[in-house]
């Protein structure tokens, strides 16, 4: 069997900056065992494909559930829509009640703060006073549009499904007992991934 030379999950980190390193491992065959390591091979080749197989009936069995939740969604989108669009409407005729009632008051607001300003009247800086307090209190008082609804994506619903058949079948840890079982030695290899020159 050849050398090989297959990553592990290890990667060290000194420090912000600093060279980052990985492990490699190089597989060292024991000497005449090949049968052996002939059954690590197969058991691995096995423990691949049924992986696989098994991935491959989840996202089968995933497709219809995403098809049925979808239906669903759709459903109570179209019924949220319709809540909206009312709620659009009603929205869009306050705020037009109120940008008139804005509107008002700021005319008198700007017409006493420049009387205040210009003639020091008692009266108009008084005024200007208590209009300013009523555009804050409306200001405070403004409509907020309604959140428009999200139409439901059948492939945003898949992709979530389709993570539940993700998995990890541990078929390179179990070769790597079965290759030690034979005799065989791993040796760690650090290498460099990131930052190299600093090194």
């Amino acid at each position: 069997m050849k050398k090989t030379l297959l990553t592990a999950l290890v990667c060290l980190t000194f420090s912000c900056g600093a060279p980052k390193f990985a492990v490699k491992y190089e597989y060292i065959p024991p000497n005449n065992n090949e049968a052996c390591l002939k059954k690590c091979r197969l058991s691995y080749t096995e423990c691949q494909k049924k992986c696989i197989d098994e991935e491959k009936e989840c996202r089968k069995k995933i497709r219809a559930e995403a098809e049925r939740l979808y239906r669903e969604s759709l459903l109570t989108y179209r019924k949220e829509l319709e809540s909206y669009t009312k709620a659009l409407s009603s929205y869009r005729a306050e705020l037009l009640d109120w940008n008139n009632e804005f509107r008002k008051i700021y005319d008198d607001y700007s017409f006493f703060r420049n009387a205040c300003r210009k003639e020091k009247d008692k009266y108009a800086c008084r005024r200007e006073k208590e209009l300013k307090e009523e555009l804050e209190n409306l200001e405070r008082e403004k409509p907020t549009p309604p959140v428009k609804p999200k139409r439901p994506s059948l492939t945003e619903i898949l992709e979530e499904l389709e993570r539940s058949c993700r998995r990890s079948c541990n078929c390179e840890k179990e070769f790597d007992r079965c290759f030690i079982s034979c005799g065989g030695k791993l040796r760690p290899v650090r290498f460099c991934v990131e930052n190299c020159e600093k090194r």
